[in-house]
């Protein structure tokens, strides 16, 4: 009680003891922390700026993602050497692709047998494009590469890159 007497005498010091005291608890406040621990909220968890997370689980009952990549690949002439996109496919035919990330061949970083992907033609339009349909994609046996398979609807044999579509296609994958 007599330090508390002896501080009150003194305004400057009183001044300064609160200005202090405050500055301490607004720095531990804001301080950035690494939490170790699980963090529950009943309300919404907002994380502003880049974060990363080793896995995610979305939902009860979601599966653990560790990636999810997107990009744009070209698509080639499956196990045909040399072959591209520009070669003809036959009217009414379906035709294995495989989907690179570029015309030489370079395998998709971060893509590996196994995983998830969705691919669609590089364009606004959805579904059917121009006579032309992506039936199914799934993730090569050989890491860094997507196998699409194309149907071509348009009714004659026709060379895909020439008909706009093809020469980027668009992915997502999920690992």
């Amino acid at each position: 009680m007599k330090t508390l007497k002896i501080l009150l005498q003194n305004k400057f010091a009183f001044s300064l003891s609160i200005v202090i005291s405050v500055f301490l608890v607004v720095s531990l406040v804001s301080a950035a922390s690494t939490i170790s621990t699980n963090i529950s909220t009943a309300g919404t968890l907002t994380v502003t700026g880049l974060s990363t997370l080793g896995s995610a689980k979305i939902g009860t009952n979601g599966s653990t993602l560790s990636q999810v990549v997107k990009g744009s690949c070209v698509l080639t002439n499956y196990g045909v050497s040399g072959s591209s996109i520009d070669a003809s496919h036959a009217a009414s035919t379906t035709v294995l692709y495989q989907c690179a990330a570029d015309a030489a061949g370079t395998a998709i970083t971060g893509l590996v047998s196994g995983d998830t992907t969705l691919v669609q033609f590089a364009t606004s339009t959805t579904g059917i494009v121009n006579g032309w349909m992506i039936v199914a994609s799934s993730a090569s046996t050989t890491d860094g590469f997507i196998n699409v398979l194309v149907s071509n609807l348009t009714g004659t044999a026709r060379v895909p890159s020439a008909s706009g579509v093809g020469s980027s296609t668009t992915y997502i994958v999920i690992h």
